[in-house]
């Protein structure tokens, strides 16, 4: 592609660093973070649009699909 031909691709993410997941860290953060990653996004933006903040997922819809997942998983684990 070239430049300006395509949608926006801009992406930020930012992850906390807590001082417990990196406790062995003493000289390289950098590794320590590729072997320790954060379990998390705390913020995700793509295209200019939130889609995690602080660690949630801010996605419309989100509450309905998590309760038809959850019912779905219920029924497979039951053997329903």
């Amino acid at each position: 592609m070239t430049r300006g031909s395509g949608p926006d691709c801009s992406v930020l993410v930012v992850w906390g660093v807590h001082e417990v997941a990196l406790a062995g860290a003493l000289t390289d953060p950098v590794e320590a973070w590729l072997r320790c990653g954060p379990a998390r996004a705390w913020t995700t933006v793509v295209g200019g649009r939130a889609l995690v903040d602080r660690g949630e997922p801010v996605l419309p819809g989100l509450t309905d699909a998590l309760r038809t997942h959850g019912a779905i998983a219920r029924r497979m684990q039951q053997g329903v």
